[in-house]
């Protein structure tokens, strides 16, 4: 059998590696590997093992014989129903299960690796389980072996160092918030479907903000995984570093989550073990629900030492966003309000140019529509200077990380993509982290977001140039291609009526000299305009380039435009251009990038 082939509708690609096989189910029946139940049956079907011997009410386990793990990769094909408590495949190390692989809720069969460069030498045991007896309780494993090179993850239009559900849909960030060494990302997550579902709280941890860990599930409607009741609709989570709602139980202080159980009210749940496990507040919910009042954002506002909720709600003048306050995260006071802001908000203070005595506090809703005002911890004052764009893009749903051990605001968007095509078993992706800073231009104080400097723990090879003229018809990057890039730029006005990068053939990043505009456009999801003064005849540029998105930065971050795209494997260009005359290139390095799936760790 040909190793590592990438399995979705009429596409097969190889995953080259010197590979040791554990086991392919080309055979007559299991040879060495074990089963107890009726699930399984007697033997593989068609070379793959598959649970559905009786249906989806059989039940049954398949194990394998134990083997020594001698590289850094276990990788496997799998497909069946999403029921992680129930229908998986785990590895186990002396008696200890120490991965696990969930299916994704189709038929087809797709790629899941794990990483196990720690548990190298070590001896383990698979264990393929199927205990569902309802609806899509059954599971189908192929091609389980060692490599040195991952396949999951590992998809054609697959975001390389953006976050994505393992399987299906995701979108909102809900919940971004650092403890003890780790960034956790909640988010929505439809866990049955590649389109908006059942809401569920999916759940990732890294401790880098490049590369990320899939863990289990976080929330559940109220009713269970997979069941009825009320949704997890969007929401934030906390640290309650000084205990005030009693739940600590041990060492860890306690997380708490916060959000719209849809039709139920405001819920909490907290967890004493560091965000792997959560229990539900039994006096739940802590606000009854009010019509369409959803998406708490809950922050600790230290001068009045009492927690802060910023709630949306719909109320006979509209859509409003109401604050409350608390001593305690389960007793909630309603202060008052403001208009304008939107679902999914997010406010905080932060230093205007870096200057600690001179602070204003920014408030915005999903769209990233922000205003600056001041804050007292019950009431949000306008500072009346008008409304300004975080970015521009087809995003929603901005939040920022809670609880950062330096103090920086890093956001997170979820990427509206209506384009994903048919074969792929993930949907939806998370922007790139960016930090959000206050700076003062001619025309006011602005906030700027730019990629957080991390990005260079992708940095691969570098490719520089310095003190270049660009004409019509001239292409520095000419010979250079990929499909993931970090590219910095600064340009100096000339003659050009535009300059900038073309994208693989598609997007266009440019500044337009006739109109003052930054620019994403081209043969995207989404184009994009953004009117930006140059800066002593300068321009700088910052540009990301992964498989299915591009975002793109101008003066450090003075404007943010993204949008996703759909290029052809075949074109792999990069282009520097100048349209309508020279422009000088002060400097360029273009970064070819690591995947943030190839890590060490579990």
């Amino acid at each position: 059998m040909i190793r590592c082939l990438f399995a979705i509708v009429a596409v097969q690609i190889a995953c080259q590696a010197q590979n040791l096989t554990i086991a392919d189910f080309e055979g007559a029946d299991y040879g060495d590997w074990t089963t107890t139940g009726a699930a399984f049956g007697s033997g593989p079907q068609d070379g793959i093992a598959r649970s559905d011997n009786g249906g989806d009410a059989a039940t049954g386990t398949l194990t394998s014989p134990a083997f020594t793990i001698r590289r850094d990769y276990i990788n496997l094909k799998v497909s069946g129903g999403n029921w992680p408590d129930h229908v998986n495949v785990q590895l186990v190390v002396d008696g200890t299960v120490v991965r696990t692989a969930i299916a994704n809720h189709q038929d087809d069969m797709f790629w899941f690796t794990w990483n196990v460069a720690d548990l190298q030498g070590r001896s383990g045991t698979i264990v393929v389980n199927d205990h569902h007896t309802g609806t899509w309780g059954h599971i189908a494993v192929d091609d389980f072996e060692q490599s040195d090179t991952r396949c999951g993850m590992d998809e054609r239009y697959r975001p390389q160092f953006h976050i994505s559900a393992q399987w299906n849909h995701i979108n909102d960030p809900d919940g971004l918030v650092y403890y003890d060494g780790e960034y956790h990302v909640f988010h929505q997550w439809s866990p049955f479907t590649r389109n908006h579902g059942r809401k569920h709280w999916g759940h990732l941890v890294s401790t880098d903000l490049i590369h990320w860990r899939h863990m289990p599930y976080a929330l559940t409607p109220t009713e269970g995984y997979g069941k009825g009741g009320c949704a997890a609709f969007s929401g934030s989570a906390v640290v309650d570093e000084n205990n005030t709602a009693g739940f600590r139980t041990g060492d860890e202080q306690p997380m708490v989550l916060i959000w719209t159980a849809i039709g139920c009210g405001q819920y909490i749940a907290y967890s004493n073990d560091r965000g792997r496990t959560f229990t539900w507040y039994e006096g739940n919910p802590v606000i009854p629900q009010n019509k369409d009042d959803r998406d708490p954002m809950v922050r600790w506002h230290e001068p009045t030492r009492k927690w802060v909720m910023a709630l949306p709600e719909t109320r006979q003048e509209g859509r409003i966003l109401a604050f409350y306050v608390s001593d305690d995260l389960t007793h909630w006071t309603r202060t008052g309000s403001v208009r304008g802001v939107g679902d999914c908000p997010d406010y905080y203070r932060l230093p205007v140019d870096g200057n600690p005595a001179n602070h204003k506090w920014i408030l915005y809703g999903g769209h990233g529509v922000y205003r600056f005002g001041e804050f007292d911890g019950t009431t949000f004052i306008d500072e009346g200077g008008g409304s300004h764009n975080l970015w521009r893009g087809n995003q929603y749903a901005t939040q920022t990380f809670a609880n950062t051990p330096d103090g920086r605001k890093i956001m997170l968007v979820w990427v509206v993509d209506n384009e994903m095509p048919a074969g792929m078993p993930y949907s939806q992706m998370l922007s790139f982290p960016v930090e959000i800073k206050l700076r003062t231009f001619p025309e006011g104080v602005r906030a700027v977001a730019a990629p957080i400097p991390e990005i260079a723990l992708l940095h691969d090879t570098k490719h520089s140039w310095r003190g270049e003229t660009i004409g019509s018809g001239s292409n520095l990057l000419r010979g250079l291609s990929g499909r993931l890039f970090d590219i910095r730029a600064e340009f100096e006005i000339g003659t050009a009526s535009e300059f900038g990068f073309r994208i693989r053939g598609m997007g266009t990043v440019s500044y337009d000299v006739d109109k003052g505009r930054a620019r994403l456009h081209g043969q995207i999801t989404k184009n994009n305009n953004w009117t930006m003064a140059a800066v002593d005849g300068r321009v700088k540029m910052q540009i990301l380039v992964d498989r299915s998105i591009v975002e793109a930065f101008f003066d450090e971050g003075r404007a943010y435009l993204m949008s996703t795209f759909l290029p052809d494997d075949s074109d792999q260009s990069l282009e520097v251009f100048s349209s309508g005359g020279d422009t000088r290139l002060l400097s360029m390095d273009v970064y070819e990038l690591k995947s943030s799936w190839d890590h060490p760790g579990k």
